[in-house]
């Protein structure tokens, strides 16, 4: 099983370096490689999904890299187009998530951040916002932080698309919720702000650039507009993956003696927040599902990280992801309906597969099966 998701990471990571959307060929191959991981995991336990129509799946080692929603079942079907399916961290969830704590209230969003803004703009818009909301700052969770020698010398490039992603999820939300909505973008979009914003909000939604460190090649890698590449094996696998905010190519300039963070949260200070009460956390960034895969532990990334924090479900990328296309999927997910998330995601996901193919296009699960959802799927 091992040695066939290695082939099917290869083949996502290739997919993720063209310069064009997957062809027929592309299709063809991965064919190939989905029908025999369905055939090693999915086979053995396909005649317990007769009649089913949800899959709760608790996958080991590699298998936790894997969009179970796109393997391709012996009548060439996809697994979505039969069932949804969720992801757990363990099944002890299945008795974890019985316990059902009060949610928080409302939505914070965050989104374009103005990753060159300076120390001293950041720590004036922190204190704006903290002003204008009588909130205080206060904030435990700054730990040990990655140094900017970790990731090289690039640069990260605005995402303005992500501030309409944001503007029209925030549209939505008032449509179907009498909570509070919090926007931020450009300077305000600073990991302090989000540390004093998000605990006690229902949903957190986050559109910024993701990295996760797994080249263990020993070159530092490249900051790009999907993700970063590097390796440091020796540090925390906390460490090696997480979210850039306000500030972020300033490589913590100044921001020491002004007492704020440097715009790099790592999966590792992620996991010191104290979200209980979060229902959700969106990542809408590029390989925000990605982190250290250990047998018997699962991935040591972002995920893991928001739910040791608190958080019930969170909805990550296992690759790089279009800025158009991730806009579409996020602003469905608030829409008002009676599915459960799984539904949702499923609906989503077959809607964009008879589009493809309606405008006889290749259907390849690279355009739609990235973003998974992991906790609670109710």
């Amino acid at each position: 099983i091992d040695s066939i998701v290695t082939e099917y990471r290869r083949h996502m990571l290739d997919l993720s370096v063209q310069p064009h959307m997957p062809l027929k060929s592309d299709l063809e191959k991965y064919t190939v490689i989905a029908r025999r991981l369905y055939d090693a995991v999915i086979g053995p336990a396909e005649r317990f999904l007769s009649g089913r129509n949800l899959a709760l799946i608790s996958p080991d080692g590699g298998l936790n890299l894997v969009s179970f929603s796109g393997l391709i079942d012996s009548d060439g079907k996809y697994l979505v187009e039969n069932l949804s399916v969720h992801h757990l961290l363990a099944g002890r969830e299945l008795v974890r998530l019985g316990d059902n704590p009060n949610s928080g209230e409302g939505l914070l969003a965050i989104g374009d951040p103005d990753y060159d803004a300076s120390a001293a703009d950041r720590k004036e818009c922190l204190e704006i916002v903290q002003h204008a909301s009588a909130a205080g700052c206060e904030d435990t969770t700054s730990v040990r932080r990655s140094g900017w020698d970790f990731f090289g010398g690039d640069s990260l490039v605005a995402l303005p698309g992500t501030r309409d992603e944001i503007r029209s999820i925030a549209e939505g939300w008032r449509h179907v919720s009498d909570e509070p909505v919090a926007t931020y973008f450009g300077s305000q979009a600073s990991e302090d702000l989000f540390k004093a914003a998000a605990p006690g909000k229902r949903i957190i939604h986050l559109a910024t650039h993701g990295y996760c460190v797994s080249d263990k090649s020993g070159s530092p890698g490249k900051v790009d507009a999907h993700s970063i590449r590097g390796s440091r094996s020796s540090e925390n696998p906390l460490l090696q993956s997480g979210l850039f905010f306000a500030g972020a190519n300033m490589r913590g300039r100044g921001a020491d003696s002004l007492g704020i963070e440097d715009g790099v949260l790592t999966a590792y200070e992620a996991s010191a927040m104290d979200l209980l009460g979060t229902d959700m956390v969106v990542l809408s960034a590029c390989e925000t599902g990605l982190g250290e895969v250990q047998q018997g532990e699962g991935v040591y990334g972002l995920r893991r990280a928001f739910q040791v924090a608190g958080v019930r479900t969170i909805v990550s990328s296992l690759w790089s992801v279009s800025d158009r296309e991730t806009a579409f999927i996020m602003s469905q997910l608030y829409t008002e309906t009676d599915e459960t998330l799984p539904d949702k995601l499923r609906r989503l996901q077959l809607d964009r597969i008879a589009k493809l193919r309606a405008d006889r296009l290749t259907d390849h699960p690279y355009a739609w099966a990235a973003f998974i959802a992991l906790g609670d799927w109710r």
